[in-house]
């Protein structure tokens, strides 16, 4: 990768050579040994990210949300479907600062408050949760009680959409229920989902909360794995996960 001088280039080649990249973060990189060369090079990755649309983009959502005490129904339901649109797409260099940010966690908070006791709008809002702690790591306590309250939802895709995120939280450990609720994952409809979910749950975090698992419940994940690999035929790529979640099962039923 080609290193840009700044004694070799005035301002307006410096620009130049920045906007001709096609990989801004490289062009960053090359200059990262300059303090003030490299603060240019946010700077323009910024203007870059406003120009995409990512600053503005992000700006007006968030005043939506701010505003949407004086919304429809309909455009309540929009403003869910749009928010949840945008968590899960491409994202780009100040995505995770902004899904991150207090002022976005306390919109949605709102919106789970005064506006869920639609479904589809419920449904949304819980995508935008899961995001947020699959994606951003964010395990807001307020986002997880709510989650919490909905866990046995009569709605079964809401109910699916929890059980896909709720084990990532680690105040779930303290849930009074949880090794029976993590049992009842695989029974969740649909149950294939469900039960690839469960598989990802002990892949993930058999190091985490499994390593205080009860030997009951080892055992029982145990069958439940073994009952559904030899039930099923996979490809050998997928196969290694569900071997993975067998090995990391039975040795904690071996402690």
């Amino acid at each position: 990768m080609m290193k840009i001088n700044k004694q070799k280039l005035n301002e307006e080649e410096f620009w130049s050579k920045l906007n001709a990249s096609k990989t801004l973060f490289q062009e960053m990189e090359a200059v990262s040994y300059d303090k003030e060369l490299y603060k240019l090079a946010w700077k323009k990755l910024w203007e870059f990210e406003v120009g995409w649309g990512g600053s503005e983009k992000y700006e007006m959502l968030l005043t939506r949300l701010q505003n949407m005490g004086k919304l429809t129904d309909e455009e309540l339901e929009l403003l869910s479907k749009d928010t949840d649109k945008e968590i899960r797409a491409e994202w780009g260099y100040i995505s995770r600062p902004f899904f991150k940010s207090d002022d976005l966690k306390n919109c949605i908070v709102e919106f789970c408050t005064k506006y869920c006791k639609n479904d589809k709008i419920l449904e949304n809002i819980l995508r935008v949760m899961r995001e947020t702690v699959s994606r951003c790591k964010e395990f807001d306590d307020r986002y997880y009680q709510f989650s919490i309250t909905n866990i046995d939802h009569t709605n079964k895709r809401i109910k699916y959409l929890i059980s896909q995120y709720i084990w990532q939280f680690p105040q779930f450990k303290n849930y009074h229920n949880n090794w029976e609720y993590i049992i009842s994952i695989p029974k969740i409809p649909p149950k294939r989902e469900s039960m690839e979910n469960f598989r990802n749950f002990i892949n993930w975090n058999i190091g985490n909360i499994l390593e205080e698992i009860p030997s009951k419940y080892s055992e029982i994940m145990v069958k439940i794995l073994e009952d559904y690999v030899n039930k099923n035929t996979f490809h050998k790529a997928v196969k290694q996960y569900w071997d993975s979640a067998l090995i990391k099962i039975k040795e904690n039923v071996e402690k």
